[in-house]
């Protein structure tokens, strides 16, 4: 979703609009920069399952009577079990092949520290990276102060600190990264859905999106698709989430047509790009930082060429 209120801040300067957000930067019309004294923050109501979630259960920043609510258990287990200051907090996130395995001993020795790791815990065995290297994944983006906030579960600084950021080389032009942990209630939180209904707590399997500037409330998403969605139309143009890869990428190409060979960037002109692939290798400058990031935390998970060898058509 910030990829999507970028490109339509990005939009109003192209037509002539002004934004509040970004500005002009640089000789070309099209090269922009933040508003001094704005930052984006990235927000979280759970710590990030993976590196960032494994850290000793004595030395967490949480209340024991705050966790035991949040976690489902009972009070006098979990402090039972946070007696044993040689146990550590799990994640179910799962070691990528090709990379050091969990030894899976008592206590502190069951996982390995600063591997990748894909998710989910239980089920079938995915492309998905654990959200901690998702998170991390973003020091590939100048320019950006990304803010953490997190709230009532087991929060550890120095294990955050570990999986985003001191596993990886930061970015010369990027700002140091800071940590905010806020004990303020979530109103929808599971500990509050649990006291104030009486009943257990189950994930809800839709996703709410929303940006300043969207043509709508909001946006519903059930397994990747919209909301309301019949499996007939599972295909159709008019199941596709406004933040899929192929929607991204039609901002991306209403963007383009603004630009004229003198106002594009300097990796788009002479050359012939087409699919949504050939745009990614033009990025000169990302695939630089993608291939240093790789380097430092080997066994990232990779899906078919093929999902990203497609066009944007321009009779729709």
């Amino acid at each position: 979703m910030q990829i999507r209120f970028v490109y339509s801040e990005i939009l109003k300067l192209a037509n002539g609009d002004e934004s509040s957000v970004f500005i002009h930067f640089g000789p070309s019309p099209y090269e922009y920069q933040l508003r001094p004294g704005l930052r984006f923050h990235f927000f979280s109501s759970h710590t990030p399952c993976g590196d960032a979630s494994i850290f000793p259960k004595n030395d967490v920043s949480l209340e024991t009577e705050n966790e035991d609510i949040e976690n489902g258990a009972t009070t006098a287990k979990r402090q039972k079990l946070d007696l044993d200051s040689d146990d550590i907090y799990r994640t179910g996130a799962k070691c990528v092949p090709g990379v050091a395995q969990d030894e899976k001993r008592p206590g502190a020795g069951y996982h390995q520290l600063g591997v990748a790791r894909s998710k989910p815990g239980r089920g079938a065995v995915s492309l998905s990276m654990a959200t901690s290297h998702c998170v991390s994944h973003q020091s590939l983006l100048p320019d950006c102060t990304r803010v953490s906030y997190l709230f009532r579960c087991p929060y550890n600084e120095s294990a955050m600190r570990r999986a985003l950021c001191d596993r990886l080389s930061p970015l010369e032009d990027a700002p140091p990264l800071e940590f905010h942990y806020s004990s303020q209630v979530f109103c929808h939180s599971r500990s509050q859905v649990v006291k104030n209904s009486a009943a257990s707590a189950v994930p809800c399997a839709s996703s709410i999106m929303w940006w300043l500037g969207s043509d709508r409330a909001t946006h519903v998403g059930v397994n990747g698709y919209k909301q309301g969605t019949t499996r007939k139309k599972l295909a159709k143009p008019s199941s596709r989430l406004p933040v899929c890869r192929r929607e991204l990428f039609r901002q991306f190409y209403r963007l383009l047509h603004e630009l004229t060979y003198y106002t594009a960037p300097q990796s788009l002109r002479g050359i012939i790009v087409t699919t949504y692939s050939d745009f990614k290798k033009a990025a000169i400058a990302y695939q630089e930082r993608k291939t240093d990031f790789h380097t430092r935390l080997p066994g990232w998970t990779t899906k078919s060429p093929e999902l990203q060898n497609f066009i944007i058509r321009e009779d729709r």
